[in-house]
This record gives structure tokens, sequence and C-alpha cells, in this order.
């Protein structure tokens, strides 16, 4: 999340961070540095930011993956209102919203009684009387099928219609897009698929330019029950589980704009959802437990942010994006190494990276610089954490300096929790070497510059194979280098991941975690 993502969970497993299920996706997910700048910004004067703290009964999530055709399948009885009409809709019934639907249309005089019953009705078939229409259609494989079987089984001759727009309800449609389309559930927590992945809560759709605008209009419960589970992995420590739902919460609460049409973003923006596909028995039952608790500071809620694993020791905020922030304080964050209990883990807490310094200057913040080759990178101070908290990078043509989590962002790095190392070009020839040591090479950065194959062989020397009675030389060359020595994932401010999971193993409870890790606050009980 904004909050960066955890490591854990997808990744895995589950996707903290993550973002919970994949690790790469969980803990690799970092917080975008735009949004997270402007919530500190937005949280600099805490006592400017009272605001009645109220908890909502239903938050309103952007999805992120919507595409140009949506298709919604409801599980229990709802409404859908289009561009303000109501029409009722029937557990099971398929809702088209499309721009590019296809529909397959052959004369009714040649159909058979039970081709007429599957066309669709209203405005669709009043477009041009006679035919039936069948559909619509956003799998084009499906739609040859069903051609093939009216063919075979009905005699009949459809055609297939050109892409268009669509909107249909069960057997009704009509070829004009309406401007919106809201779908709510009859039934509270009733569970709708939307393009083959289930959500709780109804749907806001409208009609933009470039596509469609979703939004999932759904409980905070199941909202942060899912959130738990796709920031961190569901089986973790019941406790981590519930520091994780204090926080998502409070972060929920903090960002709600009942001014714009949407209150959250899906994805490492802002905090991890997925629908119901996230949640567990154990991630409900985190946020049952904790029903009701934000964190405040100075009577307002906090901007809860957190990552994957803030490599043993938090940042002050100060020191990543310029602005203090009280409760966002440099803490030691010994549970990290909880990581190293699984390979995901491992690979989120002490990491190395090597880039070549041609590739290096060709990244954006460095090409658009204008830098030139790169031919130096310093470190001019640290932070009291210890990550470098200004870099100087100095090409042929400028330099630039980097600050506290820029090194991160710049870099392409898990975090900014990091040692620098120039490396010299080096040159290594082997000499009949296995494919394994050649991979090895290539995986760090070196290139092939030359292969040779030397004079015939009766036998081949000791520990060297023949490759058809020759022995082949190979010349690897790595050019000059920026050798990256880390620890950590994600922005490192305010809550670590898999430190809440280390503290809860240590036998620490949810509200211990959240107090050692947001400075000065309390936890309050909202009704």
């Amino acid at each position: 999340m904004f909050a960066t993502r955890m490591a854990g969970a997808r990744g895995r497993p589950a996707a903290m961070g993550g973002p919970a299920a994949r690790l790469p996706a969980v803990v690799i997910a970092a917080a975008c540095g735009v949004a997270l700048l402007l919530a500190l910004l937005a949280a600099t004067d805490a006592g400017a930011q009272q605001r009645d703290l109220t908890l909502p009964e239903v938050v309103r999530v952007l999805l992120s993956d919507a595409g140009h055709t949506l298709t919604l399948v409801p599980h229990a009885p709802s409404t859908a209102v289009i561009d303000g009409r109501p029409r009722d809709v029937a557990p099971g019934q398929q809702i088209v919203f499309g721009s590019s639907s296809r529909f397959l249309a052959f004369t009714a005089e040649s159909a058979a009684p039970w081709t007429r019953r599957i066309g669709v009705d209203g405005p669709a078939g009043e477009t041009e009387p006679g035919l039936v229409h069948l559909g619509p259609y956003v799998d084009f494989a499906m739609l040859e099928r069903h051609r093939r079987l009216l063919r075979v089984e009905a005699g009949v001759a459809a055609r297939v219609l050109p892409p268009r727009p669509t909107l249909a309800v069960g057997d009704w449609a009509t070829f004009e897009l309406p401007r919106s389309l809201n779908v709510q559930p009859d039934q509270p927590h009733a569970a709708m698929w939307l393009n083959g992945k289930p959500y709780r809560g109804g749907f806001d759709i409208r009609r933009g330019e470039t596509g469609f605008l979703v939004v999932n209009h759904v409980a905070l419960a199941d909202y942060l029950a899912s959130v738990v589970g796709a920031e961190m992995p569901r089986n973790w420590e019941i406790e981590a589980l519930k520091a994780q739902a204090v926080a998502a919460r409070t972060y929920a609460i903090q960002h709600l704009q009942p001014n714009e049409i949407y209150d959250l973003c899906d994805n490492q923006n802002c905090q991890a959802y997925g629908g119901v596909r996230s949640e567990s028995e154990r991630t409900h039952a985190a946020v049952a437990a904790t029903a009701g608790i934000v964190a405040v500071f100075d009577g307002a809620p906090i901007d809860a942010l957190y990552s994957a694993n803030a490599g043993d020791v938090t940042e002050s905020s100060e020191h990543v994006w310029g602005t203090a922030v009280p409760y966002l304080r440099s803490v030691p964050s010994p549970g990290d190494a909880a990581a190293m209990s699984v390979s995901w883990g491992a690979e989120g807490y002490r990491w190395t990276r090597t880039i070549p310094l041609p590739e290096l200057a060709e990244y954006r913040a460095f090409r658009n610089g204008g830098v030139g080759a790169i031919v130096d990178l310093r470190v001019l101070e640290h932070t009291p954490a210890g990550r470098p908290l200004r870099v100087l990078v100095v090409g042929t043509a400028g330099e630039v300096e980097l600050y506290g989590d820029q090194v991160r962002t710049a870099l392409g790095l898990p975090s900014a929790f990091v040692d620098l190392e120039l490396a010299p070009v080096t040159s290594v020839e082997l000499i009949g070497a296995a494919p394994r040591r050649f991979g090895a090479l290539l995986q760090d950065g070196h290139r092939i510059t030359s292969v040779r194959r030397s004079i015939a062989f009766a036998t081949a020397p000791p520990d060297i194979e023949l490759v058809n009675g020759a022995v082949h030389v190979a010349v690897f060359e790595r050019p000059p280098s920026l050798i990256l020595t880390g620890r950590g994932f994600g922005h490192g401010l305010g809550m670590s991941q898999w430190g809440a999971q280390g503290m809860a193993l240590a036998g620490h409870s949810y509200d211990e975690i959240l107090t050692h890790y947001y400075t000065g606050i309390e936890l309050r009980a909202l009704s």
C-alpha cells in the first residue's frame, strides 16, 4: 500500500504488502512515492487534520483492472440502475457492459423455436426487425462454437455482427451504452463476479473517454478482511494480522474522499485489495477482534504507512520525503529477521544487485536529467539509521543528487537501505567450463566477448570436458558496474510487516506492535 506492500503475501505466499498472497507481488510492491509524499504533506500538522472519526459503513474502491468489457454475474438478487432506470437482475443472470461486444444474427423465419427463445429482447432486437440476436459475446472462440452449433444442430446460417457498444442484462440488450450503470445486491455481503473475479457489495460503473471507471461499494469489514489477506500471508500470527487490520482501517478512514466518486484504489498506491479471494476466516477474525479500533495522534487518524521489511530499523519521515511527521520516527525492528524463515522473505531482507554503468545511464532519472555516461556515485550523507540520505551521481555531462527514497525509486531497488560500491571492468577466461559456471557469470552482469576452439586433444586435462574432441575457451567481460548490497523491502516508514510478524512470534500483542512502530499514538475504539 501506500503503505508499501508487504512482504508477504502473494509471493508465497501471501502478499504482503503487496503487497498477500504472492510475495513478489506483495513484498515487492512498493508504495507510490508521489502519493506517499502527498499523504505526508497532508499529515504535517496532525492537529489541523482533526476530522469526524465516525467509521463508514461502506467504502468505495476504484478497481484498476476494469478493461474495455465488463461481465458481472451476481450471486443474489440484485438491482441494476441504468442511467437512472432500475431493472431487476436474477441470481446468476449475466450483465455485459462493453464497448466492442459481438452478436450472432439470423432471420427469425429460419430459426427453430428454441433459438428464438434464447435471443435477446429489447432495443437490440428492435434495431433490425425480423432478426434474432444471440449474445453479446466477449469471447470470440465461444461465439464461433455457438455459430457452428447453430449451423449443425438447427440448420441456421448465422452471421457475425461487427463489434459494437453493448449493454446486456440477462436476455435484454441495447446497442447504446449508457453513461452509468449501478448494480447493487439485495442482500448485504453478497458477492458478485466481475470479469471472473468475486467481489462483495455493488458496483458503480461510469463510461469515460478511454474506458470504464469501476468503483466497488463494499462494507468496511469486508474490505478490511480482503486488504489484510492481500497485504499479509493469511497463515501469519493472529496478532500480526490484527495489527495489519488496525493499520488498514486507520489508513482507510484517513483517506476517505466524500466529495469524490471513490475513496481508495485497489493497488500499491493505496492498499492492496483483492475482493473475496484474499479473504479468509483468519482475516475476518482479525478484523472482528479489532472492530472499530483505529490509531490516532493528537486526536486525528494517522497515515498508517507500512512496508514489507524495514531491514532491522525503520526510518524517520523527513529522511524519506523531507517532511517530519511526529508518529513516523525511526525505531528498531529486530523482528524483520523472521523473514529468514522462508526463501521469499529472505530475498526481501538481504539482497544484492549489480547494474552496469552503461545500463544505469539509461535509467529515466539520469537519461532525462542529461547526466551522460555515469562515472561515479558517492554517498554524501547517511541518516542516523544508516540509510543513504544524499547520493551524488556524476556523469560526463552533468550530475544529479538523489535524496532519501529517491535512491530506491531512481535505481529501482527493493529499498533505500543500501551500500554502494563501484566495480571496475573485469575479465574472466574460462577453459572448458560447465554450463552452470557460464550461467553464473552471465547473471552477474558478464557478457561473452569471444569463444574459441582449441587444438584437439586425445584426452582432456583434469576437470576439463572435451566437446567434439576439443577444448572450448570463452572470455567474459563485465563493464564498470554499480554493486548494491541492501536490506529490507519498501520505504521503511511506519510498521514493518515482517517486523510485526517477528514481534507476534515473540509473544507481543497487536497493540504493542502498533505503539512500537507508530511513535506516540493511541488506539481508540470508534462506533
